[in-house]
């Protein structure tokens, strides 16, 4: 029993059978309580029916610093987005679909467009990673100078280590580390949009466990470019007046050049945004090529 006369077995045992085929609760209470996890966890937003939202708090308005403010939370569904924190103001989002029993589930590292935020890139994406099973780490690019908005500093040499890119390897690591054998050791996707094309192919190639990376509405800085060969993606709208068909055509010849092989270029009705044929598109290319 615990210090309140509540049967810590048995709220475990609860939420253990409301969470089925998903994240399994004795799993990821076992990380918190060994501290690997705990420092990043900010929320945790159940998805469906009874929505409920844990704003990182435990019932005296403290941090949360044990797994029983968690498992102690109704869980109707087996849907999780959570917030990762790894600094101050540096959120970025992780959102985790259903999935059965020992099945592994591939990631996907989205970056959003300048001045957006990891959460946007989870709303659009989010019923694409239930259809298709993928978790999605989203992590958000630091503030500019003036704090008015955010964007993302891009290396220019393979492996440099801006801010924002040691955030987002931070990121993955809380992502691998919650997950564990539940998630793909290699093969992942690194898709962005806009002022966060760019950081997608240099994601990529610098690291070996991506397969692919898919730049869209976007560019790529060719000199950051690592060694590692994922296959490459570029595309845009056809009426997109920020990105033209034209020059985004450009881009993916640059990084082809730099490649050494041929990468994708598509374009698709509309215009600055991704649209869900596009979407469906890059996920098609990355998934289908086994």
């Amino acid at each position: 029993l615990r210090a309140d006369g509540r049967c810590g077995a048995c709220l475990r045992a609860q939420a253990d059978a409301a969470l089925p085929v998903g994240l399994d609760a004795r799993v990821f209470a076992r990380r918190l309580a060994l501290g690997l996890v705990a420092t990043a966890l900010v929320g945790v937003a159940v998805s469906g029916p009874g929505r409920r939202l844990l704003s990182g708090l435990d019932g005296d308005g403290g941090p949360l610093r044990s797994a029983a403010a968690l498992t102690e939370v109704p869980l109707e569904q087996t849907m999780l987005t959570c917030s990762l924190e790894n600094g101050p103001r540096r959120p970025g989002r992780l959102f985790i679909p259903e999935r059965e029993d020992g099945e592994r589930l591939s990631l996907v590292v989205a970056f959003h467009g300048s001045n957006g935020n990891g959460a946007g890139m989870v709303a659009q994406l989010e019923a694409h990673a239930r259809a298709r099973r993928f978790v999605i780490v989203a992590p958000d690019a630091a503030k500019d100078a003036d704090g008015r908005g955010h964007n993302w500093s891009v290396g220019e040499r393979p492996g440099e280590h801006t801010e924002d890119a040691d955030h987002v390897h931070a990121c993955i690591e809380d992502a691998v580390t919650l997950l564990g054998d539940a998630l793909e050791p290699n093969g992942w996707l690194a898709l962005g949009h806009s002022g966060g094309g760019s950081s997608a192919p240099f994601l990529a190639t610098n690291d070996p466990r991506f397969g692919a990376f898919a730049s869209l509405h976007g560019g790529v800085f060719e000199t950051g470019l690592g060694s590692h060969r994922p296959r490459g993606w570029f595309s845009t709208g056809e009426g997109d007046s920020i990105r033209s068909p034209r020059h985004v055509e450009e881009q993916a010849g640059a990084a082809s050049g730099v490649l050494g092989e041929p990468v994708v270029f598509r374009t698709f009705p509309g215009g600055h945004r991704m649209s869900t044929r596009e979407l469906e598109a890059v996920f098609d290319f990355w998934l289908d090529a086994g």
